[in-house]
């Protein structure tokens, strides 16, 4: 999977949505939404298997067997199977066997809050955690830098994607930056 890929995709197609708000934080907000349901989306077309669910409060289909459809994270993406009750009379039960994807977004263009979500990275133990954050005033190297220790404090593959903040979305320029973390710094993809 291509990680920039897709979120240029999700992206372009969540600009394409048409969604409304009665005010420019109402748009926001459902630009948000439009976003997350598409990167969902993108990642069922691109890692959904029948080993595979994708856990989230913008995808359905998990309740029945998990009891839930958002687990830890804003999206987390996980290995699943199925066990029998030790009982007599044997039930299936679906259980997590790993972590694939951690993935959380913050969109409210100060870094303090973009740390918090980051800190939620940094506990999991997924394979690939990915935090997606709107473009800062401050500029992206100040943001980039400053989420370099929490990036140091992750396991596994770390990405940081930058996407225009939703309030900006009706302008023509829109720059979508992805990097990964090499253990000591952002590289771009």
């Amino acid at each position: 999977m291509n990680i920039r890929h897709l979120i240029n995709y999700s992206f372009n197609d969540a600009i394409k949505s048409m969604v409304m708000g009665t005010s420019p934080t109402a748009l926001a907000r459902a630009r948000t939404r439009a976003y997350m349901k598409s990167l969902v989306s993108h990642l069922q077309d691109n890692l959904g298997a029948d080993d595979v669910r994708i856990f989230s409060q913008y995808n359905r289909g998990n309740l029945d067997d998990f009891g839930t459809e958002h687990l830890l994270y804003d999206i987390q993406v996980c290995k699943v199977a199925t066990t029998e009750t030790a009982d007599r009379k044997k039930e299936p039960l679906s259980y997590v066997q790993a972590s694939l994807w951690q993935i959380e977004t913050d969109f409210s263009q100060e870094i303090m809050p973009s740390i918090y979500a980051f800190n939620r990275l940094v506990t999991g133990n997924g394979e690939n955690k990915l935090f997606i954050g709107a473009q800062l005033s401050t500029g992206r190297d100040t943001y980039i830098k400053t989420l370099k220790a929490s990036a140091k404090a992750c396991s596994g593959n770390v990405f940081l994607a930058l996407i225009p903040h939703p309030t900006q979305w009706d302008e023509d320029d829109h720059d979508v930056t992805v990097w990964q973390f090499d253990g000591d710094n952002w590289e771009e993809l």
